[in-house]
């Protein structure tokens, strides 16, 4: 297994500072989400290509947020959903990454099978796009398909050639899932993985170093390696969205370590 971080857990750092701890704490590669503050928006990823090759240079680049949920019935959002899919494919493809992230999004209580098979057919069309270009999409367990269980819905519907799973260990945790039931559910489609820690505070959940929490971290990573994973764990550390949290001077080297001792087990 690879080790990479995403930019979530150094939103404010250039893409020079990037590719400085990239290489300062020996990681793999990098995903791409913010950077200088903001999100990396699929318009602000066209606007940065040339920056972004130029600064990143060999380090590769495992995966790319699209910022876009495909829940949607609504015909006007659905496609604005796919366009930010395929801009997102482009700009990957430029930069030599292979793999595009979106978000089922929420989705009702207890949806009918319409639902799963207009997003099903909406990945289908981006889908193809991504294959001309060498680039794949995954749909992460997160939102309304936080569970194994409601992505692999989805999954059903969608072959390999169209969609595979990004695993967050914390969503499918917090909504009662085991690693193991996971990795039942949805192991054999993972091929990118997001690491936090966390303890439950109440109705919410307080982000800790990796091996402070009771995330099933480990469990996660061993049921990945029973498979064969060769895959990135990457730190999905959200200081972007809380930015309280320690930073990435103190995260990152702490979870590359603890991460790499969890590997060699």
């Amino acid at each position: 297994m690879k080790l990479a971080f995403s930019t979530i857990s150094c939103p404010d750092y250039t893409i020079d500072e990037v590719a400085a701890a990239a290489a300062r704490h020996d990681f793999d590669g990098v995903e791409l989400y913010a950077l200088d503050g903001a999100v990396l928006s699929p318009e602000l990823l066209v606007e940065r290509r040339a920056e972004l090759t130029s600064a990143l240079g060999s380090l590769p680049v495992v995966c790319i947020n699209s910022f876009a949920t495909l829940h949607s019935a609504d015909d006007v959002a659905r496609a604005a959903a796919e366009a930010a899919i395929r801009s997102t494919m482009e700009s990957a493809a430029a930069l030599g990454c292979s793999k595009v992230k979106a978000f089922g999004g929420e989705i009702p209580h207890q949806p009918s099978p319409t639902v799963f098979d207009a997003i099903a057919a909406s990945i289908e069309r981006v889908a193809e796009h991504g294959r001309s270009l060498g680039v794949g999409l995954v749909v992460e367990t997160h939102d309304g398909f936080s569970k194994g269980a409601t992505l692999r819905e989805l999954l059903d519907r969608v072959g390999r050639a169209g969609m595979d799973a990004l695993w967050d260990v914390h969503h499918p945790y917090r909504m009662g899932e085991s690693a193991e039931e996971t990795d039942r559910l949805i192991g054999d489609r993972v091929v990118h993985v997001h690491v936090k820690d966390a303890v439950r505070d109440g109705e919410g959940w307080d982000y800790r170093p990796l091996g402070d929490g009771e995330l099933p971290v480990r469990e996660v990573i061993r049921a990945l390696a029973r498979r064969g994973y060769d895959g990135y764990l990457s730190i999905d550390w959200e200081k972007m969205w809380h930015p309280e949290l320690a930073g990435p001077e103190v995260v990152l080297p702490q979870y590359r370590a603890k991460l790499a001792e969890y590997v060699a087990e």
